[in-house]
């Protein structure tokens, strides 16, 4: 399987935009303010896009109103897409803790169950509301 670009999600997202707007590519590339071959190599280039680049796309994106879950895309948001930053979990491409100690083939089941004992803790102890004392936090 071929990998994608660094930064196809990005190109991919502007895109589906300038279709769904009825936009050709140069219009949709004056939109944001870059040429239409910075558009092109999202799509194409392995390489990382300068992050300088990418945050005059998403102020671009921006302006013209593009969201992303249900918001106004960020320059944190097209950085993500670009490849510039990891996704968060739950994102296409994002690893929970959970499922990087799952999938870690490296571990022994029984290291997997201290782990993952581990992560409930802490995931306890962040819950907001009376605190849970684990017993061993105590000096």
């Amino acid at each position: 399987m071929t990998e994608q670009p660094a930064a196809y999600h990005l190109w991919a997202l502007i895109e589906n935009e300038r279709v769904t707007r009825g936009w050709g590519v140069v219009r949709m590339a004056d939109e944001l303010g870059t040429p239409r071959n910075t558009i092109n190599r999202l799509k194409t280039s392995p390489r990382k896009a300068d992050p300088k680049t990418i945050h005059k796309i998403a102020d671009g994106l921006a302006r013209i109103g593009v969201k992303v879950d249900g918001r106004r895309i960020t320059r944190e948001d097209a950085e993500r897409m670009a490849g510039l930053r990891p996704p968060a979990p739950g994102e296409p491409g994002g690893v929970s803790v959970r499922d990087a100690i799952l999938a870690d083939p490296t571990y022994t089941e029984q290291q997997r169950q201290t782990m993952l004992h581990i992560v409930d803790l802490i995931e306890s102890a962040n819950q907001p509301g009376p605190r849970h004392d684990p017993g061993w936090a105590r000096r």
